[in-house]
């Protein structure tokens, strides 16, 4: 599927939902083999953008390097779908941790990371920063795209930035259950690829 058309159809499915309620974590686009071509330009995206996570951004987005073709926004917009897809399924885990973490308006830091998970991946905000990486990568031509959505997604990668990494901190000083979960890890990882690649597009 086209990521397009995919980014297009999750936006259908989460339209009405709010920051409390996050829709179902999306599929990210499909994977497909990656010429000598296509596996060169990711890698130059990765080593230009990225210093010691260069090799873990080439691993992570190369299934998906064909259907790049040539263009850097098409590289965040699926950096980000990843990203995305990787919080909204460690939101469902924490949610399913025990029936007192399920309420994210309890206080102590377990219940303060869903509210940061919530905040970095549902929402407006989230569907504003899609819409405007889809429009970014309709075009590999960089003058032909607007600045103000490279503001509105960089805008949002900032904020998610901030409550992903509220969250590890809430964590760093407790044995909590949500760092054993199994997509926890990785969603930082996945952060720390997609921010320096979309802040990398040119317009």
């Amino acid at each position: 599927m086209a990521v397009a058309a995919f980014l297009l159809l999750m936006l259908t499915i989460t339209a009405g939902f709010n920051a409390s309620l996050c829709a179902a974590a999306p599929a990210v686009p499909g994977k497909a083999p990656a010429s000598a071509a296509a596996a060169a330009f990711l890698r130059t995206i990765c080593n230009d953008t990225l210093k010691t996570n260069a090799q873990s951004c080439y691993d992570e987005l190369l299934p998906y390097a064909e259907s790049f073709k040539g263009n850097d926004a098409k590289v965040a917009e699926v950096a980000a779908t990843i990203f995305i897809t990787k919080v909204r399924a460690t939101l469902e885990e924490m949610r399913g941790v025990n029936a007192k973490e399920m309420d994210p308006s309890l206080d102590g830091e377990e219940g303060g990371c869903i509210q940061d998970y919530e905040v970095a991946a549902c929402g407006k905000d989230t569907d504003l920063a899609l819409q405007s990486l889809s429009l970014l990568s309709y075009t590999a031509v960089a003058k032909e795209r607007f600045p103000d959505d490279l503001r509105i997604v960089n805008n949002w990668m900032e904020k998610a930035e901030i409550y992903v990494n509220q969250c590890e901190m809430h964590l760093a000083h407790e044995d909590s259950s949500y760092t054993k979960l199994p997509h926890y890890n990785s969603v930082v990882l996945s952060m720390k690829i997609a921010g320096p690649i979309i802040k990398a597009i040119k317009t």
